[in-house]
């Protein structure tokens, strides 16, 4: 009887342990990435940056209209989905983007 209460003991701990790793303080989720995951998201990012920097750089110019902004983060979308990503990651790092 009491390696099953161990075993139970021990399984529930990681899920809760789990619940908390997703809550920070700031009640925002937490995404944990790996490093190489890390780094094609960035270089994505940056890539991505790249192309709207000119026409966005110049002063005087209205910010991004809702459809551009949707067919930006559209792209950004479909290019961490051809890299392998789930859509729950992307979901989740998108989000926490302003």
């Amino acid at each position: 009887m009491a390696p099953k209460h161990q075993k139970k003991s021990a399984t529930a701990k990681p899920s809760q342990s789990g619940k908390q790793k997703g809550r920070s303080g700031g009640g925002a989720p937490k995404v944990e990435l790996s490093a190489e995951n890390e780094r094609r998201i960035r270089q994505l990012l940056l890539n991505s940056g790249r192309s709207s920097l000119p026409s966005s750089a110049t002063p005087g110019q209205p910010s991004m209209s809702k459809a551009q902004k949707a067919k930006k983060l559209r792209a950004i979308y479909d290019q961490l989905s051809c890299e392998g990503f789930r859509p729950e990651q992307i979901e989740s790092a998108l989000s926490a983007l302003e």
